[in-house]
């Protein structure tokens, strides 16, 4: 699978501010999977998370908030056995982008920034292999990788797009009229993710639940 590994290799000159930013964004798009996959009550404890981690990027929340709500969700998350094939462990998979953004405002770190930006990559190149009829594609030794595929890619360049405006590796570009345009532009890519989730969902044999 073709990883965006210029963006990740720019987070680790990224400033702290930039880190948490790169993450909300993240959790962001994973609204677009969230709010189709999961029950009402959880998709509405996502939502309420996610302003959470838009605070978090703005530096209007605390670190005791933040603290305590990693702790609770990481304990929650971590109590939960689900079957990796199921529509829950996509979900489980999704609320982490919320629990991991608050996590790197607290202890800024571009190795778990990445984690965002990869699990988000993973999920989608997970829908996109079950779009194509789950039909793998052979590498020789020495080829170059494939390119995405549709879902990957949309990921991919919202992240591209993060890092081209809004990293300058101090922060500077973070003011508030542009978390308030790159969060717009982050949901209208969870909004492209969300309409092609009724077609994984009836591959994969899943509820749609919203």
């Amino acid at each position: 699978m073709t990883r965006n590994l210029k963006v990740y290799a720019t987070l680790r000159s990224a400033s702290d501010a930039e880190l948490v930013a790169f993450c909300a964004g993240c959790a962001e798009r994973g609204w677009g999977i969230i709010r189709q996959i999961s029950a009402p009550e959880d998709a509405e404890r996502y939502q309420e998370m996610l302003e959470l981690c838009w605070n978090a990027a703005s530096g209007e929340i605390s670190e005791a908030a933040a603290s305590e709500i990693v702790e609770q969700a990481e304990a929650d998350l971590g109590s939960e056995e689900v079957d990796p094939m199921s529509q829950d462990f996509y979900g489980l998979q999704c609320t982490m982008l919320v629990v991991n953004t608050l996590a790197v405002y607290l202890n800024p770190s571009p190795e778990r920034a990445e984690l965002s930006g990869q699990t988000l990559e993973t999920i989608l190149s997970d829908f996109d292999f079950t779009l194509s009829g789950e039909v793998s594609r052979i590498v020789k030794y020495g080829d170059p990788q494939p390119p995405a595929d549709r879902l990957q890619r949309v990921e991919q360049g919202a992240q591209r797009w993060f890092i081209e405006n809004g990293v300058d590796g101090e922060g500077g570009q973070l003011t508030r009229e542009f978390l308030d345009r790159f969060r717009a532009y982050c949901g209208d890519k969870a909004n492209e993710l969300s309409s092609a989730f009724p077609d994984v969902a009836d591959r994969k044999g899943w509820d749609l639940l919203q």
